[in-house]
């Protein structure tokens, strides 16, 4: 497998490693039913660094599940994570504003949205 497809792997593995399911951007089923991640799909050139996000999809009246799960994914990572497949690896590090919290665009006010930022490397 290419490098692409093994980060795509790792990514797909990691973010599906919490509990809820996790889909790249933009390709939520609509049978989906929250909570969910969705997370991009990139792959930075192999010495470059690049920005790097998810987020978290909760349907709720209160903070507490969607901050909960933002602190799990905080600690999983902690000073920055090593993940490989095949011979290629993903780092990610959390950006200084990890999560922030963001309005609900929509009018229903028990969807919960948070935003994760994060820096990604690959070696492939």
């Amino acid at each position: 497998m290419s490098g692409i497809q093994d980060t795509a792997i790792i990514l797909h593995d990691f973010w599906n490693s919490f509990g809820i399911p996790a889909y790249v951007e933009f390709t939520i089923p609509e049978e989906a039913e929250l909570p969910y991640i969705t997370y991009e799909l990139v792959k930075p050139y192999w010495d470059e660094q690049a920005p790097y996000y998810a987020r978290l999809w909760y349907r709720d009246t209160l903070m507490t599940n969607i901050m909960a799960k933002a602190e799990e994914i905080a600690d999983r990572i902690g000073t920055g994570i090593r993940l490989e497949r095949n011979g290629t690896y993903v780092f990610l590090f959390k950006d200084a504003n990890f999560f922030q919290f963001l309005p609900n665009e929509i009018e229903d006010p028990t969807q919960k949205l948070g935003y994760l930022s994060m820096i990604i490397r690959t070696i492939a």
